[in-house]
């Protein structure tokens, strides 16, 4: 299947979705013919006036006719019933950007990667990356957030041959999540995390006691976890 968006106003995979010509539209490649025109407007309610930012699509490599995407905040999936030229389709999860990421100013979303029954994908500018049961999409942990400015936001990820997730940066680093951690150890991050904020931005002679405990805290951290501490930097800098 091929997938494409008709963006009269948005452009670079965005929808406009004051203009009501903003449709996808699902071709057969191996028959060369159109298969259905979509308005996702009508399997979504309540659409923000604002640019709407379509994900990549990925094929659920467990069910075969499944896929999933990102439709700017809504996750959903659809099956095709390739005999009927049925299209069956299903919000799993709205995340509200308002609540959960401060600051969010878009909503676009890279690739999609599976393992083990999970998805993993990343916004950007919103909150970093994001575990989803497949199951039960309602049940998800957020893996690393606030990405501080551009140049910190992945621009490629893949699952790397050992299971963990490696991720480029605007900024030419390149990183790698370890994706098996568990919620434990998530909070054992935001404790170090914690720590590091608690220092002062123009730091003085008086956070030398802050700074020595952020220190200790970050030492004690497993080397596998310390990459979903995303202000080591601030402790450098202190």
């Amino acid at each position: 299947l091929l997938f494409g968006i008709s963006a009269p106003r948005g452009g670079s995979g965005a929808i406009d979705p004051a203009d009501e010509n903003a449709k996808i539209f699902v071709y057969d490649v191996e028959n060369m013919k159109m298969l259905k025109v979509i308005d996702l407007r009508q399997h979504i309610s309540g659409l923000p006036e604002k640019l709407l930012y379509f994900a990549t699509l990925a094929a659920d490599p467990d069910v075969d006719n499944k896929y999933w995407f990102i439709f700017s905040e809504t996750l959903m999936s659809f099956t095709y019933d390739r005999d009927t030229n049925k299209f069956n389709f299903k919000v799993e999860l709205e995340f509200d950007r308002t609540t959960q990421w401060d600051g969010a100013r878009t909503t676009r979303t890279r690739d999609i990667i599976f393992k083990d029954g999970y998805m993993y994908f990343c916004f950007d500018k919103i909150g970093g990356f994001v575990k989803v049961n497949k199951e039960n999409p309602k049940d998800y942990v957020q893996l690393l957030s606030n990405f501080k400015n551009i140049n910190e936001i992945p621009i490629v990820y893949v699952l790397g041959e050992d299971g963990d997730l490696y991720y480029l940066t605007g900024d030419t680093n390149l990183y790698v999540l370890n994706l098996d951690v568990t919620e434990e150890e998530l909070a054992q991050a935001q404790a170090v995390q914690d720590a590091i904020s608690l220092i002062s931005d123009t730091v003085t002679l008086a956070d030398r006691d802050a700074i020595n405990a952020a220190r200790q805290a970050w030492d004690a951290l497993a080397p596998a976890n310390q990459p979903y501490v995303n202000n080591y930097q601030k402790l450098v800098d202190a």
